[in-house]
């Protein structure tokens, strides 16, 4: 157990567990404006990072289910979108941030969460715990959206 196998035929890979150490190693890319960011490895996130993102997530969702939502609930929505964009492409530029509409703020997080679902064993099992415990009979959202792809 724990030893490093010789070389063999290549194993089916849905019985590898991949990963690496380079932190620059990306899950994913977005294209803005035909302009190419690479997603951050969420694999190296720590527990503060990695625990401000889940509350955000959260967050944004509970405000998705609100029937009647605040214009401060709006500025809200958008800061969490922006802050989980700014830790989810580090690169991505606040001019560009700004010019990107709320629903495609949101577009990249789900596509975030997405890719870390299919690249993170214990992040996709996170999402999918996340995702069965929300309340029952709530509407799907852009970030239940995430929690589902997380679970097929």
């Amino acid at each position: 157990m724990g030893r490093a196998t010789k070389a063999r035929a290549d194993p089916p890979p849905s019985r590898v567990l991949e990963l690496t150490t380079r932190a620059d190693e990306s899950p994913g890319y977005v294209r803005i404006d035909e302009r190419t960011y690479e997603m951050a490895n969420p694999s190296h996130f720590g527990l503060r990072a990695g625990g401000e993102i889940w509350r955000s997530v959260e967050r944004i969702a509970a405000l998705e289910q609100l029937a009647e939502p605040s214009e401060a609930d709006e500025r809200e929505y958008r800061e969490r979108l922006e802050r989980i964009a700014r830790v989810a492409v580090p690169e991505l530029e606040a001019e560009v941030i700004a010019k990107l509409a709320t629903g495609q703020l949101a577009d990249l997080v789900v596509s975030f969460f997405a890719l870390v679902a299919a690249t993170s064993p214990r992040l996709g099992t996170l999402m999918r715990t996340t995702a069965a415990s929300s309340p029952a009979g709530t509407t799907s959202s852009p970030s239940s959206s995430a929690s589902t792809a997380a679970s097929r």
